[in-house]
């Protein structure tokens, strides 16, 4: 007796169109005719009620393609790339902007059922996936929009803030486990660009202090002022350093027992700086 197996995905047809297809072509070189003014879910069930036996070729791309297999209007079998049965069917369904070719078939011996779900059901499913599927890409939408107004209220585009955090990673990883804290703000109101183990008042202490100083130095009468950097030996071999920008300013503690004070200020200090100030260019290109 001859074994069933269930029908392959590729006829003969479609691999001669599959060879006289190129890269980029256009769906009007696919085989089949263009499916206007229905869904596919449509169709199907329009082929269900003519209770047809055919295959029903779908094509919506150069290497996206599947078929469905009725008998008597039963869907019997779903075939697309690795898919096969209701999850072939149910990937199928969610296609759009798709071709379709119809081929009947005489002989239904060799043909096995792997679809057990009813039409209906599967049309249920696909559509309430596809639903899914609409929402959550609004949701992603709506999160990315948020987060991105909320990094322009905060005067830090996308692109500068990608640019600034390349700049902490290369702090932390110059400094390792000597690097305590830091925090880079808006010179001009304080708001916070982007940190690593900062804290609220680490963050006041850092745009507090530089104000003061900058307010000092301003009456002085010998008109000093602030320049690119300061810093504090603090209590438990702690050192401050302020990096000051135009826009923005750098805070940075660190355990000077661990990494040298003078390694810092004259090796990896205006490293930073340099890289800093790149990244502000950069990030502020459109």
């Amino acid at each position: 007796m001859m074994e069933k197996k269930p029908i392959e995905d590729k006829t003969s047809r479609e691999k001669q169109s599959d060879a006289k297809m190129g890269k980029g072509e256009s769906t009007e070189t696919l085989p089949g005719w263009p499916l206007v003014g229905l869904s596919i879910g449509s169709f199907i069930q329009v082929v269900a009620m003519d209770q047809q036996t055919c295959i029903l070729e779908v094509y919506r791309g150069r290497d996206k393609h599947g078929h469905f297999c009725f008998i008597q209007g039963s869907l019997y079998d779903a075939v697309c790339g690795d898919l096969g049965g209701e999850d072939a069917a149910m990937e199928i369904m969610s296609w759009q902007n798709v071709r379709l070719n119809i081929k009947h078939i005489i002989d239904t011996t060799n043909i096995v059922r792997t679809v057990d779900k009813g039409l209906m059901a599967l049309l249920m499913e696909s559509s309430r996936r596809q639903d899914e599927a609409v929402q959550h890409a609004a949701e992603d939408a709506a999160e990315e929009a948020i987060d991105e107004d909320r990094d322009l209220k905060d005067g830090v585009s996308p692109k500068l803030r990608t640019e600034l955090e390349k700049v902490l990673d290369s702090l932390r990883k110059n400094m390792g486990d000597a690097l305590i804290r830091t925090a880079v703000l808006s010179r001009k109101d304080g708001g916070t660009l982007l940190g690593y183990e900062s804290t609220p008042t680490a963050i006041h202490f850092f745009k507090t202090l530089t104000d003061l100083i900058g307010r000092v130095f301003s009456h002085d009468a010998s008109e000093h002022e602030l320049g690119a950097y300061y810093y504090l030996d603090l209590a438990d071999d702690q050192t401050l350093f302020v990096l000051l920008f135009d826009e923005y300013i750098w805070g940075i503690v660190f355990n000077n027992d661990m990494h040298a004070l003078g390694l810092f200020l004259n090796v990896l200090m205006p490293r930073l700086m340099q890289s800093f100030a790149a990244a502000v260019e950069t990030g502020g290109k459109e």
